[in-house]
């Protein structure tokens, strides 16, 4: 866990602090999401009822819905589907990210930039899922994405693939890229298992 609950501007009413929770939480599966839900609102509840239903003076003891969502899918984990939402989406990046794909010839400068975008959007995109959505599937999908991009090049692109054309120095280069997109992904998963162990001591 952080260190403590962050604060944000208190919600105004009971009805608001739970669409807050709600929107804090949309990345749980729903069936767990409505269950926390419940649980969190009838604490939320209580508290109302113990400041003789006032929910302002109420809000100044609750923690902010931002900050439990989080907190929430730490716990819980993430949806299956935001997971394969992201793996199929490192996938495409990583498709789109070696020069020649998507836009020949693979040495033009449409090609260039868009591989460089792709790759950059790919690191982006790792580490965002790596801290944010699941650390797990942010391996996989650094897994995934470097295995297409190796793939990529033996597959031909105007008749020549890429394995036949570069030399050592751009393989070498690649291949270096290539392995930086599983260092991305892990390092905020190693992260959060050493936290997560300090924690327990």
């Amino acid at each position: 866990m952080s260190n403590g609950p962050a604060r944000g501007s208190p919600a105004h009413s009971a009805h608001e602090y739970e669409a807050r929770l709600r929107r804090s939480l949309v990345l749980i599966a729903a069936p767990t999401r409505n269950g926390i839900v419940r649980e969190i609102m009838s604490g939320v509840e209580a508290q109302v009822k113990a400041s003789g239903g006032d929910f302002g003076r109420a809000a100044q003891g609750l923690d902010d819905p931002a900050w439990v969502g989080r907190q929430m899918v730490r716990v819980y984990g993430v949806a299956p589907l935001f997971k394969a939402l992201l793996i199929g989406l490192v996938a495409l990046l990583a498709v789109a990210s070696v020069p020649g794909t998507l836009v020949q010839p693979a040495d033009s400068m449409g090609a260039i930039g868009l591989s460089l975008f792709g790759f950059a959007a790919l690191v982006g995109i790792l580490f965002r899922g790596a801290t944010a959505l699941s650390p797990k599937a942010a391996l996989v999908g650094a897994a995934v994405a470097a295995a297409i991009r190796f793939a990529m090049l033996f597959v031909p692109q105007a008749g020549y693939a890429v394995i036949d054309t570069a030399d050592a120095r751009e393989l070498a280069l690649f291949a270096a890229a290539t392995l930086l997109l599983l260092v991305v992904a892990a390092v905020p998963a190693l992260a959060a298992r050493r936290a997560a162990s300090e924690e327990a001591e």
